[in-house]
């Protein structure tokens, strides 16, 4: 084969694999937490990255997502792999859970983490969608948070 031939394959091979039912996704999600038993408000901010599955009448996303959120009396920060599931075409309901590790900011504080939540998507263009998320967190001192956000999602 000619090197057109490779180029013509590899492009091949590239546009299947990142086709919108299996497509590299980034997104970014701001919003605000509240800890359960001390009522302390916070803000947080995450970035997921994952990869949507081909799966039919499904979404279904795994993902890696790091997070930092601030409270008056400390700082959290955290990494957890789990993923999401929704239904639908432009308004796409579902749920999301990660499991991770996470740790206090400047102090010896940290351990396992998880949080699950329901979510809502709009896909505005084919491959942006804008969503809504609220769910629960465990902290590693045993604390629970309810949070709510706001994002955007892109697929590649």
């Amino acid at each position: 084969m000619n090197l057109r031939r490779y180029t013509l394959l590899a492009c091949g091979v590239a546009l299947g694999w990142a086709s919108p039912a299996r497509a590299f996704s980034l997104g970014v999600e701001a919003g605000a937490s509240r800890v359960a038993d001390q009522g302390e408000p916070g803000a947080n901010l995450s970035v997921r990255v994952g990869l949507g599955l081909p799966t039919p009448g499904l979404h279904v996303q795994p993902e890696l997502a790091i997070a930092y959120a601030r409270y008056a009396t400390a700082d959290w920060a955290s990494a957890s792999v789990g993923g999401s599931v929704t239904a639908g075409d432009r308004v796409r309901p579902g749920a999301y859970a990660h499991v991770g590790y996470a740790r206090v900011i400047g102090d010896v504080t940290a351990g396992p983490t998880w949080d699950v939540g329901g979510l809502v998507e709009l896909s505005v263009v084919p491959l942006v969608r804008l969503g809504l998320r609220a769910g629960w967190s465990a902290l590693p001192t045993g604390d629970g948070v309810l949070g709510a956000g706001l994002g955007v999602t892109m697929g590649f």
